[in-house]
């Protein structure tokens, strides 16, 4: 980790600024570009193999939905909380009154 990891890292969380992505990324672009034939599996694990980064237009739009919680069941049933480092708790307790 980098010096400037470390400083951020007290006021963010360290996964910032990334999205985490399904947990088989490899089945999701699967999934998403099925419809596109030169995206056979074996195309997909060699830009995989190559380790850099690449955009990939769809040809159809895809919906993302950023899901930011801060409180949630986990698979034992307990109830998990987090700090809220983005201050969305307070903004939606004022639109649940509402």
């Amino acid at each position: 980790m980098t010096p400037t990891a470390i400083a951020c890292s007290a006021r963010r969380p360290l996964s910032q600024p990334r999205l985490r992505a399904h947990p088989n990324a490899v089945a999701l672009a699967e999934l998403l570009l099925r419809n596109d034939p030169r995206w056979t599996r074996d195309k997909i694990d060699e830009a995989i193999d190559l380790g850099k980064n690449r955009s990939i237009t769809l040809k159809r739009p895809l919906p993302v939905h950023i899901v930011y919680d801060t409180a949630w069941v986990d698979e034992s049933g307990a109830v998990e909380f987090r700090k809220d480092v983005y201050g969305r708790d307070g903004e939606l307790q004022v639109a649940s009154t509402k």
